[in-house]
């Protein structure tokens, strides 16, 4: 069985628990605010890879033989 008094309820025990669970809590936000932007300038970055590629020429097929008797 569990023995309910052996858990500490002081009120400075629980102010330092709601302290250390507010830190984690601030923690967690701000990773995933870092995580964010990492993942935006990520995107930026892909968007500007792709809108760099050139579009293919009307001549696609060009250069699709082998000249053999050069």
């Amino acid at each position: 069985m569990n023995d309910i008094s052996a858990i500490s309820a002081t009120p400075s025990s629980l102010a330092a628990q709601a302290t250390a669970a507010r830190q984690t809590d601030t923690a967690s936000e701000v990773s995933t605010a870092v995580f964010k932007k990492a993942l935006d300038i990520q995107e930026q970055g892909a968007l500007q890879l792709i809108n760099s590629v050139t579009t293919p020429s009307a001549n696609i097929m060009s250069g699709n033989t082998i000249n053999t008797t050069a």
